[in-house]
């Protein structure tokens, strides 16, 4: 099959079951025309939106083409009965689209993407074909006559982060061993991926860091990159239980505690989030801030910013028993209610031969 009409067999399927208005972000020999065939059949309105004034003109005699000067112009239509996001910019700056289309739009059809990283209600993909095409709603749920082939209405998949930057107490066997370890202990369908500025083979996806902060002010780039239901571990995390509960949260947000704090103190170890928290990410003027004091732990921005916003917190340690080498396993052993053990500063899981017991 043709690269470019992978997205047919859902494409056709979503919009035959759905009613409104019908966008498409993009165009293309595959999809316009089929697209305003269909909206003609069913008295609907079709517009096209691109940035290509030359791809535009080659449909303006079969529906309503808007030509755009960038996709930061996107309107975001509220009431749409389908959108299909195939545009002209890269997959990775897609996706940013998907959260405000899932808000204004019944049913988002995306092509290149076969994830439900957004925590969706209901999801189907196609992922037999290369790239891949998922169908993503709130609303409605998509059924096709044969789901052959198909991962179907699938519980929402879990992004698990990480971050990897080179230059400090950690090295790349540390992303590889969480990496398998997640993989150990959880039976939820998840895609692991590491933040890291480094040029190193991973056995596991990778994302670049872009923003050159310094150490673990790096983990604020997270906020940017991850906007669906995410779990976030410290590099010196290692599992020791099933953490199912964990990657099935579903509140907006919930941070760890410190243990060393008399009164309620969040820390940022282990992370959980379900709603786009793009606010914690830093302004310019922040980042100069940052540039200024560096050795300023990250959890006390993340906490100032999430307690101006007013967002609810939960306590990931409520979730799933979270425990501290230094406090509860140095001297006694892992207590067995324990899924997660976490080393905090001194020593690091190599400097023990990775034995916790």
């Amino acid at each position: 099959m043709d690269p470019y009409a992978t997205h047919q067999r859902l494409l056709v399927a979503a919009t035959m079951q759905t009613t409104g208005l019908i966008i498409e972000m993009g165009c293309g020999d595959y999809s316009t025309p089929l697209l305003a065939e269909i909206a003609v059949e069913q008295g609907r309105p079709f517009i096209v939106y691109t940035t290509s004034a030359e791809w535009g003109a080659k449909y303006q005699g079969i529906t309503d083409v808007r030509v755009l000067k960038s996709w930061a112009d996107y309107p975001y239509p509220p009431g749409c009965g389908l959108v299909f996001l195939d545009n002209e910019e890269y997959v990775r700056d897609r996706k940013r689209h998907v959260p405000r289309l899932l808000a204004t739009s019944d049913v988002v059809v995306c092509h290149d993407m076969g994830a439900n990283e957004w925590g969706a209600k209901h999801s189907v993909a196609d992922l037999t074909k290369t790239p891949p095409t998922i169908v993503l709603s709130n609303h409605k749920k998509i059924v096709l006559a044969s789901r052959g082939n198909l991962t179907y209405d699938n519980q929402p998949t879990v992004t698990v982060a990480c971050v990897y930057k080179i230059g400090g107490d950690f090295t790349s066997e540390y992303v590889h061993r969480l990496a398998e370890n997640v993989r150990e202990h959880t039976t939820r369908p998840h895609r692991f991926v590491c933040l890291t500025d480094s040029d190193e083979k991973f056995a596991c996806e990778t994302l670049p860091l872009t923003d050159n902060l310094p150490g673990w002010w790096s983990k604020l780039e997270l906020f940017k990159t991850f906007w669906g239901r995410t779990v976030y571990l410290d590099l010196d995390t290692v599992i020791v239980g099933n953490i199912d509960p964990l990657l099935d949260y579903e509140g907006p947000a919930a941070l760890g505690q410190d243990w060393y704090s008399d009164k309620p103190k969040l820390s940022t170890f282990v992370m959980a989030w379900n709603s786009p928290i793009n606010f914690i990410y830093p302004t310019e003027e922040e980042k100069q801030e940052i540039l200024r004091n560096p050795k300023k732990m990250d959890e006390f921005f993340v906490v100032e910013k999430l307690e101006r916003a007013k967002w609810h917190v939960d306590d990931v340690c409520k979730i799933l028993s979270i425990v501290s080498y230094k406090k509860h396993c140095r001297e006694h052993g892992v207590p067995d209610t324990a899924r997660i053990v976490c080393f905090h500063g001194k020593p690091r899981p190599h400097e023990v031969g990775w034995k916790i017991c």
